[in-house]
């Protein structure tokens, strides 16, 4: 088998070609998440960015490191993965269930150490920008500092 072949499929780029497209796909402070960040701004919720000291690297850490929230990708994290798992080669299978099982080791985790998690799929912040915002607002520590009028580009937010 030639090593630039992938799950059975020909890599038509140089190694040093895929190693730099795949330097250029961001893992933090994407544009999903900068919209987050202004969401979050605009509510009057005060945040810090990719906590690192913590598993995971939560996205965002709010109430005094109360709660983590994450923006997960539907792709990468597999949003309705049963449905469409058989449609992919093994190779993009295994990494997949990868990050679903780390995603479920890391919520457990960070539970442990007393911080409850909120997850944010990518499709719901892009239907609704508020949609991050709309899950906090149901945890009690952070309910009372949201203002349900706030307004966020032209639509309510809550």
């Amino acid at each position: 088998m030639n090593p630039r072949d992938v799950a059975g499929m020909r890599d038509f780029l140089t190694p040093r070609e895929r190693s730099d497209r795949m330097a250029r796909v961001r893992s933090s402070n994407t544009q999903l998440e900068g919209r987050v960040a202004e969401t979050l701004r605009m509510v009057g919720l005060r945040f810090r960015r990719n906590a690192s000291r913590l598993p995971g690297r939560p996205d965002f850490m709010l109430a005094n490191g109360t709660i983590a929230l994450f923006v997960d990708s539907d792709f990468w994290h597999g949003w309705r993965y049963p449905v469409w798992k058989s449609k992919l080669r093994a190779l993009w299978r295994a990494k997949i269930e990868a990050t679903r099982m780390r995603d479920k080791r890391i919520t457990r985790q960070l539970r442990r150490m007393g911080i409850a998690v909120v997850r944010v799929w990518e499709h719901d912040l892009k239907r609704n920008p508020g949609a991050a915002v709309e899950k906090l607002r149901k945890h009690p520590t952070i309910a009372s500092t949201i203002t349900a009028q706030k307004v966020c580009e032209g639509q309510r937010v809550l």
